[in-house]
């Protein structure tokens, strides 16, 4: 199955693509909410994070830790 894919761009924002949906902006609180939802019902698929090179690792590390805590 397509992985969840979220991104953060170089100003943080952060914008999410589910499986083979179309690429959308969201804001963290919503974040949480689709992807917990559909790994709920997909529980195999791999959720990947990315950001732009010039964002500092620790907003990459904050989405990681707002996605594990559910």
């Amino acid at each position: 199955s397509e992985p969840v894919q979220v991104s953060i761009d170089a100003e943080g924002k952060l914008y999410l693509t589910l499986g083979k949906a179309e690429r959308e902006p969201i804001e963290r609180e919503a974040l949480v909410t689709k992807v917990s939802a559909f790994v709920a019902s997909n529980p195999k698929v791999p959720v990947l994070i990315g950001g732009d090179q010039r964002i500092q690792y620790g907003q990459v590390f904050e989405i990681m830790v707002l996605l594990q805590q559910d």
